[in-house]
């Protein structure tokens, strides 16, 4: 028995815990996401890609984009339905992968990185990309 609890406890302590990683998952199938990660909340590249995005918001609801800025502080939703703001130093060393200041992540529907790079991801790129894929041309079909 005084075995019991400690193995208990274990297992408790072992289960994952309601985090900002967790909340992503919930875009599986339904978004994709482009992750815009900053080294600091202040980062000139992080702004100017936020807003050369945020320029075509019709564009970004069409693919289903949600952009989520991600700094080693907060993991801020830009565009979206549940704009939030959480605490994202987990979610920051997770997906940041270099030692550039600014990175932009694309996830798609699947779940899976589709693109990462360390400089502006232009809309064209981006909008190419994504309507190259299978899901997405499919998508185009049904709606046409």
């Amino acid at each position: 028995m005084q075995f019991l609890f400690p193995f208990i406890l274990s297992i408790f302590l072992l289960m994952p815990t309601p985090s900002t990683a967790q909340d992503f998952s919930r875009h599986r199938w339904k978004n994709r996401l482009v992750l815009i990660l900053a080294a600091g909340e202040n980062n000139g590249q992080a702004k100017e890609q936020t807003e050369i995005l945020m320029t075509d918001k019709a564009g970004l609801e069409e693919r289903k984009i949600i952009i989520y800025l991600i700094d080693k502080q907060l993991v801020t939703q830009v565009n979206g339905e549940n704009q939030a703001t959480k605490s994202g130093s987990t979610f920051y060393e997770k997906y940041k992968q270099t030692d550039a200041d600014f990175e932009v992540v694309l996830i798609g529907l699947d779940g899976g990185e589709k693109l990462r790079q360390a400089d502006i991801l232009t809309r064209q790129k981006l909008y190419a990309l994504i309507d190259g894929m299978p899901m997405r041309r499919a998508e185009m079909r049904r709606k046409n």
